[in-house]
């Protein structure tokens, strides 16, 4: 039987409340200030607290952090008058779980908001125990999988980190390909010396070599100056090289020969230069196919995958879902300072979906529930709608990550600000990814924003940004 308290001053609500509760099945003690609500909820232990905003003394917002702090596994629903919309913002900010609105007259809507309340208390053990494993890490750059599938993974990133053998990573987008190489390049003789990570598939086939190989001053239009590729600046450490699948023939061509004699010359230049460089590369497309096709060079193929990698999709290894939760709630909280955890019903429905996109999809789910959740903890309809609703598609379309948060803040009958509220939902991670990307750079940030910086100051004291 679940407890509840209830704290208001007027003795008709809480009696309204007691009524009603009890013939719900029930435990219900009542205290009409927040002062009496402390004591009574030390002693009475409660599923969860019911808190008016105002009471005689101490105000219920006053109080919210206190009950917070003393009691954290306890969710808080306040009872706030219509009109008043800040204030029940000001109440989820604090950590409420959600708001009633004065007169309380829809006792379904009653039921709901507490059942849905109740919710937070069954958190899902799983991801609470390998969050508590994580929380031990000083740092969280690595790969966690305890799948046989993963364990098979960090086995061969083992063993290819104690040499200079030239790996290829295969796997679908998302599956984490980026992060095994920075592993094996950590985890080698090469690590004090650079990463250099390039995206073939970013730079337009006219750019691609004079990028990688660098060139020489005049040696076409626009080359004013002498300029270092990408191997020059990795020598002596690792080149991983994205996407290898969409590599032109001719620097399909010059790449094989550098990893045949280990120079090259520069675009426009006779002269062969030796680095030292290490080349790790990744596909998520069948190499074998494109050269089956001739799209790609067969020796090439070889000289590229004398170890191969290959990742599982993240629905080949769904028992991995709770361990990569709980690392990416750690995460959010070691940047941020807010503690948020995930429901065993929340927990159900990211372990139904099947995450097309893989692990990269499933991080944004988590960052997209980690904003948009009441309190501190992750339900359902936190997740996007995808995600609910089990179909296979798009990783995160903005159309449904939109609607997502639409649903999450709309209110029949009760919500006239959704314009407000959902850009406010918005604008918060937005300034908070151009600091990100700019290395906390405001002038820049303000300039990617399209913001003059005097405006971006005031966002960043608004938000509480570092």
């Amino acid at each position: 039987m679940n407890r509840i308290l209830v704290i208001d001053d007027e003795e008709s609500v809480c009696w309204a409340f007691r009524d009603l509760l009890q013939e719900e099945g029930f435990e219900v003690e009542d205290a009409s200030s927040a002062e009496e609500g402390l004591e009574k909820a030390a002693a009475f232990e409660p599923d969860l607290i019911i808190l008016d905003v105002r009471l005689p003394g101490m105000d219920g917002i006053s109080a919210l952090p206190l009950f917070r702090e003393r009691f954290p596994d306890c969710p808080v629903i306040v009872i706030t008058a219509h009109g008043t919309t800040q204030t029940a913002i000001e109440a989820i900010r604090l950590g409420a779980v959600d708001y009633l609105l004065k007169p309380i007259e829809d006792i379904e809507t009653v039921l709901k908001v507490i059942h849905k309340g109740l919710k937070h208390v069954r958190h899902d053990e799983e991801v609470e125990k390998y969050y508590r494993e994580l929380s031990h890490r000083a740092h969280l750059e690595v790969m966690v999988g305890c799948s046989p599938a993963m364990q098979e993974v960090f086995k061969q990133i083992g063993a290819v980190s104690r040499g200079d053998v030239t790996v290829l990573l295969s796997g679908e987008s998302g599956t984490g390909k980026e992060l095994c190489a920075r592993l094996i390049h950590n985890n080698s003789g090469r690590s004090g010396k650079p990463f250099v990570m390039v995206n073939c598939a970013s730079l337009p086939e006219t750019l691609l070599e004079s990028e990688l190989f660098g060139h020489e001053k005049g040696s076409f239009t626009g080359a004013f100056r002498e300029k270092k590729g990408y191997f020059e600046i990795a020598d002596g450490g690792t080149l991983f090289l994205d996407e290898i699948g969409d590599f032109p023939p001719l620097t399909q061509v010059k790449l094989l020969n550098f990893l045949e004699t280990r120079t090259f010359e520069r675009v426009g230049g006779t002269r062969p230069i030796n680095v030292d460089v290490r080349v790790i590369a990744a596909t998520n497309r069948n190499l074998l196919e494109l050269v089956e096709n001739g799209e790609f060079r067969k020796d090439l193929y070889y000289r590229l995958n004398v170890v191969e990698i290959s990742l599982p999709p993240l629905r080949e290894r769904k028992e991995d879902i709770p361990i990569l939760t709980a690392y990416f709630l750690l995460n959010l909280e070691r940047k941020t300072g807010k503690r948020v955890v995930v429901s065993s019903e929340a927990m159900e429905v990211l372990k139904r979906h099947d995450f097309p996109g893989n692990v990269r999809e499933l991080r944004n789910a988590i960052e997209r529930a980690w904003f948009l959740c009441e309190g501190d903890v992750i339900l359902p309809e936190h997740l996007p709608p995808q995600v609910r609703s089990g179909k296979r598609g798009a990783a995160l379309s903005v159309e449904g990550m939109v609607e997502g948060i639409c649903e999450s803040l709309y209110r029949p009958g009760e919500t006239e600000d959704m314009y407000d509220r959902v850009m406010d939902t918005f604008e918060k991670p937005l300034i908070a990814w151009a600091l990100r990307t700019t290395n906390g750079n405001q002038v820049q940030a303000s300039r990617i924003l399209g913001i003059n910086r005097s405006t971006l100051r005031k966002l960043i004291v608004k938000y509480s940004l570092k």
